[in-house]
């Protein structure tokens, strides 16, 4: 089988357009005084977040492949 190759959120289009464009646009919004609700910050900081191994991560061992791979801690809320 081929060995294991992590998932890069960071790489995907929706990651790249939201970390792009939502800090200005959470800014004009509380700029126009109608600031986003704070789950909704809390949602987007969580979702940029998201499988960053800067954020955490998990040393697992296989024991059938008898290695080590540093694996991306992802919240629960978030199973694509």
């Amino acid at each position: 089988s081929p060995p294991y190759k992590r998932h890069r959120l960071e790489r995907t289009l929706l990651y790249r357009i939201v970390e792009r464009y939502y800090p200005e646009f959470r800014d004009m919004m509380a700029m126009q005084g109608k600031p986003l609700p704070l789950h909704v910050e809390q949602e987007f900081a969580d979702y940029l977040k998201c499988g960053r191994l800067e954020h955490g991560f998990l040393r697992v061992r296989y024991v059938v492949a008898r290695s080590k791979v540093p694996q991306p801690i992802y919240p629960l809320k978030r199973i694509y």
